[in-house]
């Protein structure tokens, strides 16, 4: 009975890790399409046009408002470790809430090397206060 219940619980933890690297997998993809244009495949971003995601201090302390930098885009200026950055940022357009949630997760990951999952009930939470906010 112990095997079985330990089997069980192996099974369960590789299906979670099956799911996560899916995931990841699924947010690279959706970075590949409709992100690394303007902030390049290593998130280093586009000379002073476009800032890097890469350890960005701009990211990590706006980090919750990120769904709606990818809803809406960003028309502000911003500065990002120490330099100013005023280029347009259009909208993400086409993305399902699956796919948002993947992409940052993978921004996340990638760019912040915060490996911390955030479940798609987040970030929607954080799309919608901040989406009521800019509106």
């Amino acid at each position: 009975m112990y095997c079985l219940i330990r089997w069980i619980s192996v099974g369960i933890i590789l299906i979670g890790l099956s799911a996560c690297t899916s995931s990841y997998s699924s947010g690279e993809q959706v970075y590949k399409t409709k992100c690394v244009a303007c902030h390049m495949v290593d998130g280093t971003g586009l000379g002073q046009l476009i800032p890097p995601l890469k350890n960005s201090d701009y990211l990590k302390t706006h980090f919750k408002e990120l769904p709606c930098i990818i809803l809406l885009g960003l028309r502000d200026s911003i500065v990002v470790n120490g330099k100013h950055y005023a280029e347009w940022m259009p909208p993400v357009e086409d993305i399902s809430k699956e796919e948002l949630s993947n992409l940052i997760n993978y921004i996340q990951k990638e760019f912040l090397d915060d490996k911390t999952f955030i479940s798609s009930p987040t970030i929607e939470k954080w799309s919608n206060d901040c989406m009521n906010v800019k509106r």
